[in-house]
């Protein structure tokens, strides 16, 4: 005989017998198919990806003061306003343009 337990809601849970019928029982709690389980292993893989590919990036353009002020700032406008974002990048190569021949940055790659 099965064991049971008394749920709070008053109704009466049944215990697996063996392994098998516990897998079946969490695979049919938590609608999980081996499509569904492949998709979110690339989801993680796409996103670590992308998070990857933002911290290089981030480290090669990354390379004064000014630039980095510029990448704070659109952050902390990006999160508090909702702007969009062409006059963010706007505003920042204008400022970029205007800093250029003052700041003379040695790590830029200008000739």
């Amino acid at each position: 005989m099965r064991q049971t337990t008394q749920l709070s809601n008053g109704l009466k849970q049944r215990h697996p017998r063996n392994v098998s019928e516990r897998v079946r029982t969490v695979t049919k709690s938590a609608a999980c198919t081996p499509l569904s389980t492949h998709m979110k292993g690339a989801y993680g893989a796409a996103i670590g990806t992308i998070l990857g590919t933002t911290v290089l990036l981030g480290k090669l353009a990354i390379g004064d003061w000014l630039t980095g002020l510029i990448a704070v700032v659109s952050r902390a406008v990006l999160f508090r306003f909702e702007i969009s974002n062409p006059p963010l990048i706007g505003t920042a190569a204008v400022i970029g343009l205007v800093a250029f021949p003052l700041l003379r940055p040695s790590w830029a790659v200008v000739q």
